[in-house]
């Protein structure tokens, strides 16, 4: 498989520029409210669904950043062309792709997100279910203590830095999902923690209140 179409929903119940690495996409749907040209050289704000072709000058065009405003609903349609081995973790990380909200303070709180696209020829469908791996970190934002849930059992290390990659603290796990870790003594704000073990290596950002 060369080239894939995948076409994506999003929704957001408060207002965000959505934005994707390395890909365009081209909407096809939107469901909300949207700025309409109102002759005079200003926009007139317009609810309403709007469908591809008669879409407003808004939304018409390929891009990689779109406005979803309060309870809209975007449907879009991107052109994937790299298709890692599910397999192959060091394919996975070079070759994967990301979405966040475009507004930095937001994209730092946990709204931004790493994804792969696999042939569906070879995709985790045809993985055992216990050789996936799965990971989460929660809450986020946290005060007194982070979790963390998912099927992965192997040892490794967790590490916690400054947004100056300083490192805070570092962790030797048994076995990291249903581990509670306390927080109480790290800096409050946005730091960033990384769980590694083997050629796995998770990494998200988490703020401290």
């Amino acid at each position: 498989m060369s080239v894939a179409k995948s076409f994506w929903l999003v929704i957001y119940p408060h207002v965000h520029p959505w934005h994707i690495h390395k890909v365009q996409f081209q909407v096809t749907e939107y469901d909300g409210v949207v700025g309409i040209p109102d002759g005079n050289g200003g926009y007139t704000d317009s609810a309403g669904v709007f469908t591809y072709p008669n879409l407003p000058d808004e939304l018409f065009g390929w891009k990689d950043v779109q406005l979803i405003r309060e309870g809209a609903k975007l449907t879009y349609v991107a052109r994937f062309d790299s298709f890692p081995s599910p397999w192959d973790m060091d394919s996975l990380w070079q070759e994967g792709f990301m979405y966040h909200c475009h507004i930095l303070t937001h994209e730092d709180t946990a709204m931004m997100h790493q994804f792969v696209v696999v042939d569906s020829l070879v995709s985790t469908a045809n993985i055992p279910e216990e050789d996936l791996v799965s990971l989460t970190m929660f809450p986020n934002p946290a005060t007194n203590s982070v979790n963390f849930k998912g099927n992965f059992t192997d040892s490794g290390l967790l590490r916690f830095y400054d947004l100056n990659g300083r490192l805070l603290e570092e962790i030797d796990v048994e076995s990291l999902p249903n581990y509670s870790f306390p927080t109480e003594h790290l800096p409050r704000g946005i730091i960033k923690v990384e769980y590694i073990s083997g050629n796995i290596r998770f990494v998200q950002k988490l703020m401290l209140q």
